[in-house]
């Protein structure tokens, strides 16, 4: 059978969920300035995500880090979840 091949945009809210759903994984995290380097994204207009997940005690973040705590890492699926939510700027 032929391949498939379908070509198309992806939109803000899609890119922030697929950076999330990886660099959330890795247990070192990742630096907050590759956030934008990946996404294009501003990092100040994802607040209310990333927000909530720290008051949660889901993450954790310092000036070189972002990365998930041990917390974190047991409720994953519901932290990135929050990241599914409206379009960002």
């Amino acid at each position: 059978a032929p391949a498939v091949i379908q070509r198309r945009s992806v939109n803000g809210a899609e890119r922030r969920l697929e950076y999330v759903l990886n660099a959330l994984r890795l247990v070192d995290g990742f630096p907050p300035r590759e956030f934008r380097e990946r996404t294009g994204l501003s990092w100040s207009a994802q607040k209310p995500p990333w927000a909530e997940a720290l008051s949660r005690g889901w993450l954790e973040r310092t000036e070189s880090r972002v990365r998930a705590t041990g917390l974190g890492f047991r409720f994953l699926n519901d932290l990135q979840a929050l990241f599914l939510a409206d379009e960002p700027a």
